[in-house]
């Protein structure tokens, strides 16, 4: 397995593939085990040991993977991407930075791929030469395919910008350029298999002629012990809450939008997550409070504190934080965009609302924010089906696609 950038879904398969004594080797640039937080904890002085145990909790190592099984690969790289991306936030230059981890990354995982290996699992563009010499040596390979297609992601950024110039500055994947989208259609020709996340993601690859019978749909899960629901402390205030980068791509326009024409009595908008290019166009709205990224430890603590979770997504695969609000027992409001259709029955669990489509959202804002009672009803229903949806669902589905390849 290779996951350069710690990929929820990854960890879990590996974890999976532990547990069941097929996982021969590891990838990551920074993996860091139980016992080497607890160093730190007791070198460290407390003031110091806090920062860096954070970061360490967002690439912590799988517990079944262990030893030799643990590979480190392009550590000092990623290290580098990290400051680079604290230092700059412009899309481009954070991309750069990527590329040159995966260059380093793919070098090192493809080093020790031999035939003896029964199967290669890797996410689209991080290791494209480790996954041609994979089919080079007849080793079956399954790609996790974690976003829409490249090329489908490009051409709706590139429209969004024109529709919505004031937020071009916070856009993805609208420059996207050619050689990347040439290298992921020969990555789709060399997997063996497809793990596809969403039917809206399927769409887009079939679009773009990628191969239907290559794909399984296996959409992700949630931890539900983690994110289960907790009393609401009332302090007056009716919270709408989004978790994400702070991007165009993630509806973010239509979002401010909605927020500021349901003109809602003692409301806030918390936007939680990293700031894409930048925060200028929004920065100003009055009711609107930023909180950066936190460890997903902590992500609970700030569902609790709304009444709703809102993603109103132009470009997705399968967004946790969707499971993860619908977990804490929130009614959700998500554009069909997102995993919405594989997820949410509209009206059910909450809603599902066309993109670019603010007065849809401003509808259901103002229905959750007069009713208690229903937002009640629909976050009860929201948590039975993310009880659907539990990470042991999807580490039992990837063990018995790799088993069926070994």
């Amino acid at each position: 397995m290779a996951n350069p950038t710690s990929i929820p879904e990854l960890v879990e398969a590996a974890s999976a593939f532990g547990a069941h004594g097929i996982l021969a080797r590891y990838h990551a640039p920074v993996a860091f085990t139980a016992q080497q937080e607890a160093r730190v904890e007791r070198v460290v002085p407390s003031a110091l040991s806090r920062p860096i145990l954070t970061e360490l909790r967002r690439r912590r190592a799988p517990a079944e993977v262990t030893g030799e099984r643990l590979r480190r690969t392009a550590t000092a790289t990623d290290l580098l991407r990290v400051a680079v991306s604290r230092a700059s936030k412009a899309p481009h230059r954070q991309r750069q930075m990527m590329h040159l981890l995966h260059a380093r990354f793919d070098a090192g995982v493809e080093r020790p791929l031999t035939s003896a290996d029964g199967a290669f699992f890797v996410a689209l563009g991080t290791a494209p030469r480790a996954l041609r010499k994979a089919r080079q040596i007849g080793v079956p390979t399954v790609v996790d395919v974690p976003v829409a297609h490249a090329a489908w992601v490009r051409r709706t950024m590139r429209e969004e910008a024109r529709l919505v110039p004031k937020y071009a500055v916070t856009l993805q994947g609208h420059d996207f350029p050619d050689w990347m989208l040439a290298a992921n259609a020969q990555e789709f020709q060399v997997a063996d298999v497809l793990l596809v996340l969403s039917d809206h993601e399927r769409k887009t690859l079939v679009e773009y002629g990628v191969d239907e019978a290559k794909m399984i749909h296996t959409p992700l899960g949630v931890d539900l012990e983690l994110f289960a629901p907790k009393p609401r402390a009332r302090d007056g205030i009716f919270r709408v809450i989004f978790v994400g980068q702070i991007t165009q791509r993630k509806g973010l326009s239509y979002l401010i939008e909605a927020f500021e024409r349901a003109a809602l009595p003692a409301s806030e908008l918390l936007l939680v997550g990293p700031i894409v290019g930048s925060d200028a166009p929004w920065r100003a709205t009055p009711g609107v409070r930023h909180v950066p990224p936190v460890p997903r430890a902590a992500l609970p603590d700030l569902y609790a504190t709304a009444d709703v979770y809102v993603l109103p997504s132009l470009a997705e695969g399968f967004p946790l934080t969707q499971m993860e609000a619908m977990a804490m027992g929130l009614p959700v409001i998500v554009s069909e965009h997102t995993s919405a259709h594989d997820v949410v029955t509209d009206g059910q669990e909450g809603y599902v609302v066309p993109i670019r489509d603010a007065p849809a959202i401003v509808d259901r804002l103002r229905a959750l924010h007069d009713d208690a009672d229903l937002r009640r009803s629909l976050g009860a229903a929201a948590r039975l089906r993310a009880e659907d949806f539990g990470w042991a669902r999807y580490r039992r589905r990837v063990v018995d696609i790799v088993a069926e390849l070994l």
